[in-house]
């Protein structure tokens, strides 16, 4: 749930100009976390029980994520390679990355299993 935009910028930071896209990315995120909070809170659960919530949400990212690819063809290359440094050790940031993503996902599945079950 919260790492698909890490992801994504992790995946386009080769072609990104600098940092100002992906900060707006971020800024996009918060904003549309905020806006889905109060939906969901106050449009949603008062009216739907919590599996038909999950679905709807689960389908508005789909179409999203759908709509964010389909802007991404459309805008096309961003130009040139952003150049890594290299004489930074990558192999250890990767699987330091590798690490926490696999502790996140864990405590995000216990996390979830608790809830509905």
């Amino acid at each position: 749930m919260g790492t698909s935009l890490p992801i994504v910028t992790h995946a386009l930071r080769k072609t990104m100009p600098g940092g100002a896209v992906i900060g707006k990315f971020y800024g996009l995120n918060i904003f549309g976390a905020a806006f889905g909070a109060l939906v969901t809170g106050f449009l949603l659960n008062p009216y739907f029980d919590m599996s038909d919530t999950v679905r709807f949400v689960a389908v508005g990212n789909f179409f999203i994520s759908l709509l964010a690819l389909l802007l991404l063809k459309i805008q096309g290359d961003y130009g040139d390679e952003v150049p890594i440094r290299k004489d930074y050790d990558h192999e250890r940031k990767a699987q330091l990355q590798d690490f926490i993503f696999f502790l996140y996902h864990r405590f995000h599945c216990d996390w979830l299993r608790n809830i509905f079950l």
